[in-house]
């Protein structure tokens, strides 16, 4: 590790200079009062007290990115130590390995790579505004125009970023900010225009969610080679591409990666009968797909809908208590027929891990009803609750078997409820499947 460039960079971070975060720095910064004074971004001004500008902060990021394949848990303890200072605020954070206060794993490897990326990248973007929900992790590209020296350190980093780590084997992007009326052609057509014709296998529109300024379409596409992807990422980064009108064209990363993941999910928008045409799919790619591939898929598929509990992370600091926990999350959302839950508070007041909670429900059916009526959930001064499927433990019994040790030791206790009980708060016109 010593010997090898990343852990050099990685090493040179962690040591204190006006330009890396320490994290000794950052313990000492969590203990005394440092006065915090906003100042015009893009200056050369201490913004905090400990040697950082905003523009600093963002070359930071940058390094940061070259090496969190490699490190997650470090990158992503120094991604905390940022955070705890005040810098990118609004951004979820990554989230750590072991929960402090139960000792257990509650999150993988990586998990946290995947949330310490998506935190690396809104810290290289300047615009904070939110990605669609639609495969996204999070917005990479800043949509407004940016200093030239902000551009050239962006391009010098971005470079650096792609030649480490998992970007350099990425073929599938997301375009934000494309105009209401577009469609699978438009958005082909536009990536045409922009130099890269034949250079890609897939292309997929999705109309809007929402009405209102703030929620444009937005269109996945797949590039046939890693080196073309790169390039896409490179001509979007010069900006003034702007269909909309409203704002200029943004890149997402997207869960989904490859033609092979693409076509799987989405090879029934083919088949449906309307006058408008179809997302794009490349008849010589659509030769590799195999019906092994549609078996594995369904299998796969019928093990997410056998899926009832959810892991709810990221609860206010003001919910100090299981009781509390519970109340506010059936004021906010759809808990009906749960008949398991079990809260983890914050482990200290200083701590940058925030409290969690353990959730099973009767039915697959009332899972995703709480999922989706909680997901990017926000409230002033915390981040957005992060709500997902528990990834090793599903079902009631597996919750109590799991959490068993620390129920005898008398440090947890659920709350858990007979399948009468749960079920009988869920009105038949709702529906148990």
């Amino acid at each position: 590790m010593a010997d090898s460039p990343d852990a050099q960079i990685l090493q040179k971070l962690l040591q204190p200079s006006p330009a890396a975060v320490a994290s000794h720095l950052a313990r000492q910064a969590a203990k005394a009062e440092v006065q915090r004074v906003q100042r015009a971004p893009g200056t050369d001004t201490d913004l905090y007290g400990w040697g950082l500008t905003h523009e600093s902060a963002q070359e930071l990021m940058h390094d940061l990115f070259d090496v969190v394949e490699e490190f997650p848990d470090m990158v992503a303890q120094l991604c905390h130590d940022l955070k705890r200072l005040g810098y990118f605020s609004g951004f979820p954070l990554p989230a750590e390995l072991k929960d402090k206060f139960s000792g257990m794993e509650v999150i993988s490897k990586r998990e946290i790579k995947e949330t310490a990326m998506a935190f690396l990248r809104r810290g290289t973007a300047t615009d904070s505004t939110d990605a669609s929900s639609h495969e996204i992790r999070q917005v990479v590209q800043d949509e407004s125009s940016s200093s030239s020296k902000r551009r050239s350190s962006s391009k010098q980093r971005g470079t650096a970023a792609q030649s480490n780590g998992s970007r350099n084997s990425d073929t599938t992007l997301v375009m934000m900010n494309l105009p209401v009326d577009y469609s699978h052609e438009k958005s082909r057509g536009l990536v045409d225009t922009l130099g890269f014709r034949d250079k890609y296998d897939a292309v997929i529109w999705f109309p809007r969610k929402q009405i209102g300024q703030q929620n444009l379409s937005h269109a996945v596409v797949n590039f046939k080679a890693p080196e073309d992807c790169v390039a896409f990422r490179r001509r979007i980064r010069k900006g003034g591409i702007n269909p909309s009108g409203e704002k200029e064209v943004a890149l997402a990363e997207s869960t989904l990666q490859g033609f092979r993941d693409l076509f799987l999910k989405y090879w029934y928008m083919t088949q449906q009968k309307t006058a408008v045409v179809g997302p794009y799919f490349d008849k010589q790619a659509l030769q590799s797909i195999s019906s092994e591939d549609f078996e594995a898929k369904k299998y796969r598929d019928l093990e997410t809908q056998k899926a009832t509990t959810l892991v709810i992370r990221n609860l206010p600091d003001t919910i100090t208590n299981q009781d509390s926990a519970l109340k506010w999350l059936q004021g906010i959302g759809d808990l009906r027929g749960y008949d398991f839950f079990l809260f983890f508070p914050k482990p200290r007041a200083k701590s940058s891990t925030m409290a969690y909670a353990f959730v099973n429900f009767c039915w697959t059916s009332r899972m995703e009803a709480c999922l989706q009526s909680l997901r990017g959930y926000s409230v002033e001064g915390s981040d957005p609750l992060n709500v997902v499927v528990a990834k090793d433990t599903q079902g009631l019994q597996a919750c109590r078997s799991h959490f068993q040790p620390l129920i005898e030791e008398g440090r947890l206790l659920p709350v858990i409820r007979s399948f009468d009980e749960a079920a009988a708060e869920v009105p038949a016109r709702v529906g148990y499947q």
